[in-house]
Parts: C-alpha cells; structure tokens; sequence
C-alpha cells in the first residue's frame, strides 16, 4: 500500500497596511494529497515578527484541502518583508511566502489659533495629522520660535514680539510605519499686527 504523501502550496505574497488599530490580513494554505490514504494535517506558521499573531483555520483536515492562516498585525509590528514558514505534521512538509508589512500614508496641517493676531497677544500652533500609525515625534521651525531645544508637541504657545506675516512649520516622524517623515504643505501663517492702543507714533 503506498505512503500517505502530500504537498502544500500557499496563495502568495500577504500585504498588510498598519493602521493605529490592528489588522488582518490572510494567506490560504492549500494541502493536496500526492499519495497513499489521507491523514490529517496540523499546520504551525513559522517567522512571524514581534507584534504579529496567526490563526489557522481547518486544522486536522485531509487532503485535499485548503484553510486560512490570518494574520493580525499590531500598530508595533515592524515594516518589512518577513518571510513566512508554514509547516505541516506528519512529514514536516513546508511551504513559504513573504508577509509584506507596510506603514500607512500621512499628512500633516500646521494651524495658527486666533490666525490673526496684536503683538503681545499668544498664538497657539497645532500640527493636525491625518493618517499614519504613530506614535509621532515633531519638530517646529520658523520665525522666532525656539530652535534649542525647539518645541516638540504637537501644539505650542507662543507670543510674537514683532509685527507681520510669521510662518511656522514642523517636521513629524511616523515611529510606527518605518519612521516615515511628513511635514505640513503648505506651511502655517499667522498675521500680527500693532496694538493701536498701546503703540504711540
């Protein structure tokens, strides 16, 4: 009577998008009977990277037959290829893929709160960004802020001493998606004019 044999295939390369929350992403595994009479089949998944978890579905079933390893990616998980080991028992018959982690695209809009403004008065800057993973780190510039160190929130105050048209802008860095960098576009602006009450000519 001839060996119980089979093969495992999967359903190729599995990318997956971090978002703020986790999420699934999933791969079939297919196990196909070559010879002999069928058994069951576990399945273990090998290489996953820190800050990703696998399921699999169908375990024990015979060949032929297929069941899905989903992925949950945290917001930890690293950006990259990882490759991807799945291996069954009996036999140890293995079958590999690559799992595609990728960060997620940001923007970045640098806001002046009150937009115009008299010298003397406080200005308060907010970078608002849309997208990304996080956690971010930010960097401000521009006209008369601080540069050492310089502010590293998202909002900061900061009180103008001079008339006219100021700009500001900050650089942030999506620590969760592969340190991608953004900064806002257009920059910011704020408009300070003389107090007339307190300004003689």
């Amino acid at each position: 009577e001839e060996n119980f044999n089979y093969t495992l295939s999967n359903s190729g390369t599995t990318r997956i998008t971090k978002t703020p929350n986790n999420v699934s992403g999933v791969n079939v595994i297919s196990r196909n009977l070559t010879a002999g009479v069928p058994q069951a089949v576990t399945l273990t998944v090998e290489g996953l990277p820190s800050g990703v978890t696998a399921s699999i579905s169908r375990q024990n079933c015979r060949p032929d037959c297929s069941g899905n390893v989903t992925f949950t990616v945290s917001p930890t998980a690293p950006v990259g290829t990882h490759r991807i080991t799945v291996r069954g028992t009996p036999l140890g018959k293995t079958t590999s893929f690559n799992l595609v982690i990728t960060g997620r695209p940001f923007t970045v809009a640098c806001v002046a709160s009150p937009n115009t403004i008299l010298v003397g008065e406080t200005v308060t800057w907010r970078a608002n960004v849309s997208g990304g993973v996080g956690p971010f780190d930010y960097s401000w510039s521009g006209d008369q802020i601080p540069t050492n160190p310089a502010p590293s929130d998202p909002s900061f105050n900061i009180i103008y001493s001079t008339v006219g048209r100021k700009e500001a802008t900050v650089a942030v860095i999506d620590r969760g998606s592969g340190n991608t960098q953004g900064s806002c576009d257009p920059v910011g602006t704020v408009q300070i004019n003389f107090d007339t009450d307190i300004i003689e000519f």
